[in-house]
């Protein structure tokens, strides 16, 4: 998805005089393509991309390509027709450094959400085991 990202994508998801240090923007989806819708997130001045493909068009209609990936990659499970693969990453991302999450730039704002995010999942959130409480 790296090569669809273009400046002029950047600036329809990111307009310069929108968002602001604590806001939460999310923005899209505008069409890339015939089969790829892409989307913003940004928060605290990190910038992700979202898109969504159509599966088929991105297995060039290869039926026994998705369900080899499927059985390789996916437990078996097939993906519905018509159904949407999502990939994202940073916005700042390139093609070397785009599954290095060490390597992408952070702003100090950016480290504290993502260890506000972690404690929330590891500790204060532990609704699963406490949803096999009984009721009474």
């Amino acid at each position: 998805m790296i090569e669809y990202v273009s400046e002029a994508l950047l600036a329809a998801l990111f307009p310069p005089d929108a968002g602001g240090p604590d806001v939460l923007r999310v923005a899209g989806p505008v069409a890339v393509d015939g089969a790829v819708e892409a989307s913003g997130i940004e928060y605290a001045g990190t910038r992700h991309l979202v898109f969504f493909v159509d599966v088929m068009a991105y297995a060039a209609q290869d039926e026994e390509f998705v369900r080899q990936t499927a059985a390789a990659w996916n437990g078996g499970f097939q993906p519905a027709a018509h159904s949407r693969l999502v990939k994202s990453f940073r916005a700042e991302a390139d093609r070397q450094a785009m599954f290095s999450p060490g390597d992408w730039p952070r702003s100090p704002a950016a480290r504290v959400t993502c260890m506000h995010i972690r404690y929330m999942r590891r500790v204060a959130l532990p609704w699963p085991q406490a949803s096999s409480a009984p009721r009474g």
